[in-house]
């Protein structure tokens, strides 16, 4: 039966061989297995996506009883724009480990406030190795009075991890407005990735 997957008759298209198409139909199947990334990361033209690597390490115990600080992945609709996301509410802090990474980099992703209320909330993103930390950015988000943030608002941060050890993490810090209101303080992160710079610019 498998020989009969390589056989056609003469003046036969290969196009029109059923058989034919189920041929490349595997083999195109077995050069993409062996393509395939190693467990554990998400690897593709658009970066390495960094979603499943974080985890929570602090979150407020003020949150009404049975509401998650952190969700990996949520349905998130803003400006008519559906995108899959971490929501963060604040005050919360998630880190990813960095390990493997090196060199020069971007930070790529898009942000944007779930509600449109409240007195808004400040997002801090830092890179954390050696006993250290670092800000590389900061944003304020207010969808009650702005309407650019009620729509994705993208994230381009440069990333130097030259002088980071191996096992540098990024963190991602939100916390509550000026005037201190929790309510509806969650921000949505879609396809949060590193792209090397090479391969980005």
């Amino acid at each position: 039966m498998v020989g009969n997957l390589f056989r056609r008759q003469p003046g036969e298209n290969a196009l029109q061989d059923p058989s034919g198409i189920i041929l490349a139909a595997i083999l195109l199947i077995i050069l993409c297995t062996g393509c395939a990334p190693s467990a554990g990361i998400s690897r593709s033209a658009s970066g390495l996506d960094l979603t499943d690597r974080f985890f929570p390490v602090a979150a407020s115990d003020r949150r009404p009883e049975g509401e998650r600080a952190f969700a990996r992945h949520e349905r998130v609709v803003r400006n008519g724009v559906a995108r899959d996301a971490m929501v963060l509410v604040a005050p919360v802090s998630i880190r990813a480990s960095l390990d493997g990474f090196s060199g020069r980099a971007f930070l790529e992703g898009h942000s944007a406030p779930v509600y449109n209320v409240g007195d808004g909330m400040e997002m801090d993103i830092l890179l954390l190795g050696h006993g250290r930390e670092s800000v590389i950015y900061s944003r304020y988000y207010d969808a009650g009075r702005r309407l650019e943030d009620r729509a994705w608002i993208p994230i381009d941060i440069p990333l130097d991890l030259e002088e980071w050890s191996r096992d540098a993490q990024l963190e991602i810090r939100v916390s509550g407005g000026p005037q201190g209101d929790l309510v509806a303080d969650w921000l949505a992160l879609s396809a949060i990735r590193i792209v090397r710079k090479d391969a980005a610019r």
